[in-house]
């Protein structure tokens, strides 16, 4: 049984006589075409994995907020305690001055306090100087998290916008494709969309006469509404098989 599929994916006029130039630049642009829509389809492809790789980096951004918290909490209370450190030493060195004039059991008793006090102040001062630059690295850290993460959405909005786009021109197109066959017989013709395509069939009994392998006047008024159609469809590229 004899039949005739046309696949619309792009731009072609069908069955029209053009000069060779603007024929061959309707290929060329065809094949661009051809070009974009392997990329949307990478790009559709690629979009449950985007997504997966935008919830683990939100994951991984609300994890660094919460240890730059606590990090921020443990450097609040550094400072306090060294505050209050600070305060002490100063007390004993007014401490020490007022005890001057005592026994030298004493005076070498404050000074060994003085001396752990100054330790202690050393410490609390490196692990100040630790926490800073922990604190600084976060900041980096969460700096580059949110770029990465608004990347990611606007990589995904691209795709979600173009791929809205095509839908609407598909549907657009398989809506004018059926206006134009009205009045043919179902049986004779079928309008179908598959995996991101439009397929028409047109049978042997509306193409051929009984008998005859030369399309009729009927089949050549289906491919001429078919064809107008087409023409004013500059964004798809068309397989006649």
């Amino acid at each position: 049984m004899k039949s005739l599929g046309i696949l619309f994916i792009g731009l072609l006029t069908l069955f029209s006589c053009v000069p060779k130039a603007k024929f061959d630049n309707l290929l060329v642009q065809n094949g661009r075409t051809q070009m974009q829509r392997d990329s949307l389809l990478i790009l559709a492809d690629q979009l449950p994995d985007t997504r997966s790789n935008l919830a683990v980096t939100k994951d991984q951004l609300m994890s660094t907020q919460t240890h730059f918290n606590d990090v921020q909490k443990k450097y609040t209370a550094l400072q306090s305690n060294f505050a209050d450190v600070q305060k002490r030493y100063d007390d004993l060195l007014n401490q020490n001055k007022t005890l001057l004039s005592n026994s030298s059991q004493q005076m070498q008793e404050l000074n060994n306090q003085l001396a752990k006090k100054e330790s202690e102040l050393d410490t609390r001062e490196r692990e100040l100087k630790t926490l800073e630059n922990q604190l600084n690295q976060k900041e980096i850290t969460l700096s580059k998290v949110n770029d990465n993460y608004k990347e990611y959405e606007n990589r995904i909005r691209q795709l979600e916008n173009t791929l809205a786009k095509n839908k609407l021109q598909l549907d657009a197109l398989k809506s004018n494709v059926i206006s134009a066959l009205t009045g043919f017989k179902a049986s004779d013709l079928s309008v179908a969309e598959r995996d991101g395509k439009i397929y028409v069939s047109l049978s042997q009994n509306l193409l051929f006469a009984s008998g005859s392998d030369q399309i009729d006047i009927k089949g050549k008024d289906a491919i001429a509404k078919v064809a107008g159609v087409l023409k004013g469809n500059k964004d798809f590229l068309i397989n006649v098989e």
